[in-house]
This record gives C-alpha cells, sequence and structure tokens, in this order.
C-alpha cells in the first residue's frame, strides 16, 4: 500500500503502513469486513491523527455534514 500510494498517489509513502515512526490512520471494524463489506460500517472506531474516535463522536459528525450539504442545496 504504502508503494501504490507513493508511486500512483504521489505521496511519500508513509501511508498504508503499520511501523514505528509511520503516519498510521485505523478503522475498526465491531464485524469481520471479509464475510461482509457493509461491515465497513459497523465501526467500533477509528484512530486518526492519534486520537480516538469512538462510534457516538463519528455518527455526530456524520449527522453534521448531513444537515451542512442540506443547507446548501
Amino acid at each position: 500500500m504504502g508503494r501504490y500510494v507513493a508511486d500512483e498517489l504521489g505521496q511519500d509513502g508513509d501511508f498504508g503502513t503499520v511501523a514505528p515512526a509511520q503516519r498510521a490512520d485505523l478503522v475498526l471494524p465491531d464485524a469481520v469486513p471479509l464475510e461482509d463489506l457493509a461491515h465497513l460500517t459497523e465501526r467500533a472506531g477509528v484512530m486518526a491523527r492519534r486520537r480516538w474516535l469512538d462510534p457516538e463522536f463519528l455518527d455526530d459528525g456524520s449527522k453534521a455534514l448531513e444537515a451542512k450539504d442540506r443547507d446548501v442545496r
């Protein structure tokens, strides 16, 4: 993944790897996505920029974005 990001997307290659000193955002699913890709929407949480985002926080953010989108239309 890191090589794809570097080669195809022109980024620095620090993305897509989990290793010391690398940037790593992580989606922790509540179920096995290999069984059903819909499980990717069933999140236990997200680790982003060294901050744990629980499902309630993510849902609140999604609702706020949906409301903002409705206001723009």
